[in-house]
C-alpha cells in the first residue's frame, strides 16, 4: 500500500491566536511610543528656553538693579515660532535682578498631548563677595505648572510627584 504524505498547513485557530498576540503586543507598544514622542517635543521646547535663561542671567549681570518684565526687556530674540518638529513654544521672562530671582515660563503647544505642558524655570543668582555684579551661573529649578506629569522630561519630574 502506498502512503501519501500530506503536508499540514497552518490551521485557522493557529492563525487567529497569532493575530491576537500581535494585537496585544501592538496595543502596549504604540502608546509607549507616542508618550516618548510627546516628551521629545516638550524637551525641544525646553531647549529653546535654555537660550532664554542664559540671556536673562546675562541681563542681570549687565544691570544688577534691573527689574525685567518680558522678553523685550531682557533683550531676548526668540527663534522662529516653529522648530523642526512643528512644535510651538511661547515664553515669558521675568527677573528681579537686585534679589537675584529669575523666572522663565514656557507654554508648549502641538506636543501631541491631550494637555500641553506649561513649565516654569526659576533661577537664583548669587552675588560674589567683593563683586558689584553676579559672577556665578544661576541654579535653575524646573516646576510643572500644568499639563500631564508623564509628558514632562525627567529633569522636571525629578522633584515633583504626580498628584
Amino acid at each position: 500500500m502506498i502512503e501519501f504524505k500530506t503536508s499540514r498547513g497552518v490551521s485557522l485557530v493557529e492563525t487567529i491566536i497569532f493575530l491576537a498576540l500581535l494585537v496585544i503586543l501592538a496595543s502596549t507598544a504604540i502608546p509607549r511610543f507616542e508618550k516618548h514622542g510627546v516628551r521629545e517635543r516638550v524637551q525641544a521646547a525646553l531647549e529653546q528656553a535654555s537660550a532664554a535663561r542664559h540671556v536673562l542671567a546675562q541681563a542681570c549681570r549687565s544691570n544688577p538693579e534691573a527689574l525685567i518684565r518680558g522678553i523685550e526687556e531682557a533683550g531676548y530674540i526668540p527663534p522662529t515660532a516653529r522648530n523642526r518638529a512643528g512644535l510651538e513654544a511661547d515664553m515669558d521672562l521675568f527677573a528681579d535682578c537686585e534679589n537675584g530671582n529669575l523666572t522663565v515660563v514656557v507654554w508648549t503647544s502641538n506636543t501631541g498631548s491631550t494637555s500641553d505642558p506649561v513649565i516654569e524655570w526659576r533661577g537664583t543668582l548669587a552675588r560674589n563677595a567683593g563683586d558689584d555684579g553676579y559672577g556665578s551661573q544661576p541654579r535653575w529649578d524646573c516646576r510643572i505648572l500644568s499639563g500631564k506629569f508623564a509628558d514632562v522630561p525627567a529633569e522636571c519630574r525629578k522633584y515633583h510627584r504626580e498628584s
